[in-house]
């Protein structure tokens, strides 16, 4: 993520062995976090570093940045 929207929004990812990862990576000068419509784990709020989250289940998870709001910051992770 960078100042103010996540690239890509929209990511799809395989699990392997049952489980996919998907790691956040923030760059910019603005603190951001990473917080999913369906519950924990989320991101701190941070300026600088990563994020990773495990899914062991199918399906499309929204996430925000509760800093800057869904109309600004928000993104999906579809898992197959």
């Amino acid at each position: 993520m960078a100042d103010n929207f996540f690239q890509p929004a929209t990511v799809t990812v395989t699990r392997a062995n049952g489980t996919a990862q998907m790691v956040w990576n923030w760059s910019g000068g603005n603190q951001h976090n990473v917080t999913f419509d369906a519950g924990p784990p989320h991101s701190a709020t941070q300026i600088s570093g990563s994020f990773s989250r495990d899914f062991s289940d199918p399906g499309s998870f929204t996430y925000i940045c509760t800093v800057h709001g869904r109309a600004v910051m928000s993104g999906t992770v579809n898992v197959e």
